[in-house]
């Protein structure tokens, strides 16, 4: 017997992989889509899954938007004041890895990409 809940990724995990491509003077990354979510609403989603039966299936939760990588960079850059160049390469050469970091069980209480930026004061 097993629930499994898949979730897209924790905003915080998200802003740290955005730190890592503007280490660099030229940062290159996939021009991937992204489902930022809240890490309590995740939680909370395990807890009330803990708390049922096991239904034998895997289920899924994302944040409100889905974003294009380029874009969260290209905010995230003009609020910390970052001068690295942004090149983006197609996504293609990761194939099914693309489409995994999303899904169509969006959580409409979920904060948004801005609203987070805001909220961390970057």
């Amino acid at each position: 017997p097993y629930s499994i809940l898949r979730s897209t990724q924790f905003f915080e995990f998200f802003e740290k992989e955005i730190q890592k491509h503007l280490q660099r003077k030229i940062a290159i990354f996939p021009n991937l889509k992204y489902q930022p979510i809240e890490t309590e609403l995740v939680a909370k989603a395990l807890v009330k899954i803990c708390q049922e039966h096991p239904t034998n299936t895997i289920s899924e939760i994302g944040g409100s938007e889905v974003l294009f990588l380029k874009d969260t960079i290209r905010k995230y850059k003009n609020q910390v004041g970052n001068t690295s160049l942004l090149v983006s390469i197609p996504n293609v050469l990761l194939g099914k890895l693309g489409h995994a970091l999303i899904t169509e069980n969006r959580q409409i209480n979920s904060t948004t990409w801005d609203a987070y930026l805001r909220m961390t004061n970057k």
